[in-house]
């Protein structure tokens, strides 16, 4: 534990995944998705794991105890509205004036767009990642009242299940009729959801659980890459792989020095204002021509660690700053 009652664990997984988001947008932004790109796809591929750890780690602090319905959906929309909005204009202004919409030639027709580009997530295909929270955190109170007490473990399990049985049948049959029917169920991430609270709540053995994560990560990443390099973009057993990866990041007892500890929970706190404000990072440091000055294989890591570098910085910057509300920037 850090100060603060912070879970240090779960501080450290968030800024691993804010980075293999950051990762993955950058191999995207630049094209290398598909296996056709060679053996840097199948290095890069890893990072598409980042917003399901993201969807766990939610679930595992959001689903312990019940709130009062009202006082739950108050206390985060709150907190992500008023940032998404924030950036997303900011965001938007900026694509603007690089050119980036087609649609978009003047100021009349920045202002016309805006609102259809807002609601239609095309101000950055990145924001689709907000409506499906927006979602999980309208069923949160449902799953608080059902799965919050030890009695509903069973139940909780049967979820599980039943989702993970689900996600498999629409990678491995997707032409099934009760799959086409049912298929916006499996990109809900409402599993991930309830994963992340299950291993928290139920799994307190942490050196089996190390163990098993360990190895079950290691073997999963690798079989993922043998099923990439023969064609599937998504594997069947991805799930499994992110689920090992968070059961053995939860399971370690971190002894980290002091002040490692208090640069992770404040990059931590920044994970939110990360995610909402990376792809202008990005989108710039590509208009500007870093892929022309580095190896191809190279320009996804080393655009990343730039843009984790810079975003940490100027939202320490945004956090010091008095005059700007905490809850505006995502903080």
């Amino acid at each position: 534990m850090a100060s603060e009652n912070r879970i240090i664990e779960l501080d450290l997984l968030r800024v691993v995944a804010i980075f293999l988001v950051i990762l993955q947008h950058s191999w995207s932004m630049l094209g290398l998705d598909s296996a056709a790109d060679g053996m840097q796809y199948h290095f890069y591929r890893f990072a598409i794991i980042g917003v399901p750890l993201f969807v766990m780690i939610s679930g595992s602090l959001l689903l312990r105890k019940e709130m009062p319905v009202k006082l739950f959906l108050k206390k985060r929309f709150t907190r992500i509205l008023l940032p998404f909005v924030f950036w997303t204009t900011i965001v938007y202004v900026i694509s603007c004036f690089l050119g980036r919409y087609d649609d978009v030639h003047n100021l009349k027709e920045a202002l016309l767009c805006y609102v259809p580009y807002f609601f239609g997530n095309k101000i950055n295909s990145v924001y689709w990642f907000m409506f499906m929270l927006i979602g999980l955190y309208l069923l949160t109170p449902l799953f608080q009242r059902a799965f919050s007490a030890p009695a509903s473990r069973n139940v909780l399990k049967y979820v599980i299940c039943l989702w993970f049985i689900w996600q498999l049948l629409c990678l491995i049959t997707p032409e099934f009729i009760l799959v086409r029917y049912y298929r916006f169920s499996a990109y809900l991430y409402v599993g991930y959801f309830l994963v992340g609270f299950y291993i928290i709540q139920y799994l307190p053995n942490k050196r089996l659980n190390r163990l098993l994560g360990g190895i079950g990560f290691c073997v999963t990443y690798a079989l993922n890459v043998v099923l990439s390099m023969q064609g599937w973009k998504v594997t069947p057993i991805e799930v499994l792989e992110v689920l090992c990866l968070f059961l053995f990041f939860v399971s370690i007892d971190y002894r980290l020095p002091h002040w490692l500890q208090v640069g992770i929970v404040q990059i931590s706190r920044y994970s939110f204002a990360i995610y909402l404000s990376h792809v202008m990072v990005i989108g710039l440091l590509y208009h500007l021509g870093i892929q022309h000055y580095l190896p191809l294989a190279v320009v996804p890591l080393v655009t990343s660690v730039v843009v984790f570098v810079f975003c940490s910085c100027y939202c320490f910057v945004l956090d010091k700053c008095r005059f700007i509300p905490n809850k505006l920037i995502g903080i």
